[in-house]
């Protein structure tokens, strides 16, 4: 390792022998035992311990080459060994402010007997950044003034890092303004103070604090005006910050749960057992019979002969299969893959084998991200992975990481714990849950499912449990699937970051969907960093265009040709009577949820509809969601499914009809994929139709301007012709303009301006794919609930359990994380979002959770009725 050529300085030789300075303590709960005490040094030693085997495990001394190469490449060699020297000290000297004699007698109850007259400032972070400056500075300032500015950058990058760790990202200025009496915010000037408070360290610490005021201040300037023509570095800068807080939470956390708890962290959550992983999905069928097709009939040469012909679903979707993961094996070296495959082309299917495949060649990879815009088709995905791994050790790899599931565990110590907590593995039952709440903050997990929305709160976010797994990200593979699905204003930014996020952290990205822009065109990639990406399917319309995915579903625009809402209802109500009263399965999906209740509640009234009829929204539970679609699913049952836009992705059903509120282009594909899914029918039709606008779902997206969805003719074409990449130039040169314009929206001035200063607030605003809304809460409807797996809940009994969780204040802090998980996977069967002015008569309030004790008052036929619920408010 890079790190066993460095001079690391003796941890021990700094601290006044004087004085026993310590880390943390731990208190005794049994009578007459003494409290335990960890010394600084001890401390130090063991973080540097687990700095060194997270590095040596996730291979991460790559990761920091990259770096190295691209800030340091023209340097001298002394300067490239203080850059790794500078890297390594991070960890030993993020705790060396604890030598402050008020942290060790108010913090610690150590009182060495050291009197600091001229504060009562406890803190250590600062302190530890402050004596970190000083030790490096004088060492960067002996180099050649471009090697000097760049190890300064990195060194005050660092420093921040250190003051940071124990709590999560700021503004970089703030740690600029510690310095500055004229700072912003309450710790103003607080770096000052501790120079001038000399009685801080001038005892404990052994070396002399030289740094000065002056010096501190003009290097700060120094770094705000030096301006970069270098996108790359920029955002590198970027993850580099969060990739050096990771490493110290990481090192500082495990270090510290060792020490307290007994609990001696060694898994890593990298696959151990890969080859016998990957041997068990080859062993599948799926995988069997796409090996025997190409033994018997694929060549080894990319695909040339003509695929129009081909009527057999199986026979495509084993040819895009073999095609990308030929292409992938001769791009090894690319690092973002772009997947474009027709909807219901087996694409969860290919990016599974593309992934493993990548795991397999490099032998850094150890870890593997699914990402979904989703939480369905999250919960979709991992029963793919049961289907093909079973439900034995394997599918254990797994984690599902969201808002809405429990942290992962192991059932047998949940069954027993009562019986457990009598007996003497007491403490052994404690550190289960430690245990299971560390996996859960650092993703000590193989394999991860997730949203878009919660990988993005890693790359992006600014709170501490939104850091801790950014090095676990290094050396992965990041399947994402839909990107496009998010707001489009952002896409130029999202492939910047990922470009570099791959290139730095050594991460290997697979991008898919049905409707895929060119998203380099936005991100002004350099012609260096275009040749870091693969198309996996070269020629797009030899699946495309195929009558088994082009003509699978016929479309009918006429309905487009209509203009009032009354006619419109009337003519929809006619038609899906009429396919009902066929046999027909018919999906009708509606922007808004009202308008879907409302629909609804005319079918039922109406006469000479026969068959059953649904209703699926954002409000249903996932258990009543599983339940309706259960009904959908079974063989030529007629059906009506009304739904509004939940239904056009992660959603495994195949209707006859469709009816569809026109909105983006990309849903109105979406919505395709559950028509004749199975392609056993030849008259499958789905109409477009234009009641409510979705401007008010997509603010921001281009692609909702009229020109650009099927009112438009030449869209309506496009989509019949599945030419989405002519669709996207469009769509791209109005983005393109867009973001060049000189406001907020403007590309350049971010990554100039907020990225390059570390505004990372602002990035983290920026970079949200879903903004939260001021206006709404969260009701609690008390009421009797069946979930997925058909028991009934009583909702009072939920709430009660829940604020009884909260209120135990004797109950370890991990042990209530992960029951709190638990307890609230299941309340979100009680819980709607409503705007803050139609909050009903409640019993109960935590925050802004408000519980109705008569819930069912505002149900109807057991779902959530938004119309009962406006009646009450206004009677």
């Amino acid at each position: 390792m890079y790190f066993d050529q460095i001079d690391k300085i003796n941890i021990e030789e700094l601290i006044n022998p004087s004085y026993r300075i310590l880390a943390h303590i731990k208190e005794q709960t049994k009578p007459g035992q003494e409290r335990q005490t960890e010394t600084l040094v001890e401390h130090t030693e063991l973080c540097m311990r687990y700095f060194t085997e997270i590095i040596q495990r996730k291979s991460l001394e790559q990761v920091f080459i990259n770096i190295e190469k691209l800030f340091f490449g023209n340097s001298s060699k002394g300067a490239k060994t203080l850059f790794w020297e500078m890297l390594f000290h991070i960890i030993i000297f993020h705790d060396i402010g604890k030598i402050n004699p008020n942290f060790q007698k108010l913090v610690l109850k150590n009182d060495i007997k050291v009197q600091v007259k001229e504060t009562n400032d406890s803190g250590h972070s600062l302190l530890s950044s402050i004596i970190y400056l000083d030790h490096f500075i004088k060492k960067a300032e002996q180099f050649p003034i471009e090697d000097r500015k760049r190890l300064i950058e990195f060194l005050f990058l660092n420093a921040y890092c250190i003051s940071r760790h124990h709590g999560g990202l700021n503004n970089f200025s703030e740690f600029e303004d510690k310095f500055s009496r004229q700072g912003k915010g309450a710790n103003a000037g607080a770096g000052l103070n501790i120079l001038e408070s000399k009685g801080l360290f001038d005892k404990t610490f052994q070396v002399n604090i030289e740094i000065k005021e002056e010096k501190i201040v003009r290097y700060f300037s120094l770094l705000n005006r030096e301006k970069s023509n270098n996108r790359e570095q920029t955002i590198t800068k970027f993850v580099y910050e969060r990739l050096i807080l990771s490493l110290i939470f990481a090192s500082d956390f495990y270090s510290t749960t060792e020490f307290m708890d007994g609990l001696e962290t060694k898994d890593f959550g990298e696959f151990t057992n890969f080859h016998t992983f990957f041997e068990k999905y080859q062993s599948g069928e799926r995988y069997r019979n796409i090996k025997e097709y190409k033994e018997k009939i694929y060549s080894n040469e990319l695909i040339k002969r003509d695929l129009h012909k081909i009527k057999d679903i199986n026979i495509l979707r084993n040819e895009l299969f073999l095609e990308s993961e030929q292409i992938l094996k001769k791009n090894l070296d690319k690092l973002i893959f772009y997947l474009e495959a027709p909807t219901g082309s087996g694409k969860s299917n290919v990016a599974l084998n593309l992934s493993l495949e990548l795991l397999k060649q490099d032998k850094t990879k150890n870890k593997i991200f699914y990402v979904y815009p989703f939480n369905t088709l999250v919960e979709q995905n991992l029963e793919i992975l049961k289907d093909v791994f079973g439900h034995d050790e394997f599918i254990y790899e797994a984690a599902v990481i969201n808002s809405t599931t429990p942290i992962k565990t192991d059932g047998h110590i949940r069954k027993n714990e009562e019986e457990i907590k009598k007996t003497e593995n007491y403490t052994e039952y404690i550190n289960y849950y430690k245990r299971a709440l560390l996996n859960r903050q650092f993703l000590n997990y193989p394999l991860v499912l997730t949203t878009h929305v919660t990988l993005f709160k890693y790359l992006f976010g600014t709170e501490k449990e939104d850091i801790f797994p950014i090095h676990q990200i290094a050396n992965s593979v990041i399947v994402l699937d839909e990107i496009q699905s998010y707001k489009n204003s952002i896409w130029g930014e999202i492939i910047s970051f990922l470009s570099v996020y791959a290139k730095v952290l050594n991460i290997k990205i697979i991008i898919m969907s049905a409707t895929l822009p060119d998203l380099d065109v936005l991100s002004l990639a350099s012609e260096e960093q275009k040749k870091r990406t693969v198309k996996l399917i070269k020629d797009r319309n030899k699946y495309f265009l195929n009558p088994v995915f082009k003509e699978r579903v016929h479309l009918d625009f006429s309905f487009l040709e209509l203009e009032q809402p009354e006619e419109i209802i009337a003519e929809l109500l006619e038609k899906v009577k009429l396919y009902a009263n066929q046999n027909k399965k018919v999906l009708i999906e509606f922007i808004r949820k009202d308008r879907a209740e409302e629909f609804c509640r005319l079918l039922h009234e109406g006469d000479n509809v026969e068959c059953e009829i649904e209703l699926i929204t954002g409000d249903y539970s996932t258990a009543i969601r599983n339940e309706i679609l259960q009904k959908v699913k079974q063989k030529d049952k007629p059906m009506i499914l009304v739904a509004t836009q939940v239904v056009e992705a992660g959603v495994d059903i195949d209707m006859d009809i469709g009816f569809k509120n026109i909105s983006l282009l990309d849903s109105e594909e979406q919505f395709l994929g559950r028509i004749n899914r199975s392609r056993g029918k030849d008259d499958s039709i789905a109409y477009f139709f234009h009641l409510d606008d979705s401007k008010v779902i997509y603010k921001e997206d281009v692609r909702k301007q009229q020109e650009l969805t099927l009112k438009n003719k030449e869209i309506q074409s496009l989509l019949k012709e599945k030419d989405f990449p002519i669709y996207y130039e469009r769509v791209l040169k109005k983005l393109f303009e867009h973001t060049r314009k000189y406001n907020d929206h403007n590309i350049e001035v971010f990554f100039d301006e907020e990225v390059r200063l570390l505004s990372n607030y602002k990035i983290q605003k920026k970079m949200e794919l879903i903004e939260e809304q001021e206006d709404k809460v969260t009701i609690f409807l008390n009421s009797k609930v069946k979930d997925i797996d058909g028991k009934i809940l009583q909702g009072q009994d939920i709430w009660k359990q829940y604020k009884e969780l909260l209120e135990l204040k004797d109950m370890d802090y991990s042990e209530k994380r992960v029951k709190l998980s638990d307890i609230k996977a299941r309340m979100g069967l009680f819980t709607y979002e409503i705007h803050v002015n139609e909050i009903p008569p409640y019993s109960d309030r935590i925050g802004e959770l408000y519980y109705i004790e008569d819930g069912e008052l505002y149900l109807e036929n057991d779902r959530f009725s938004r119309k009962k619920l406006k009646k009450d408010l206004f009677i």
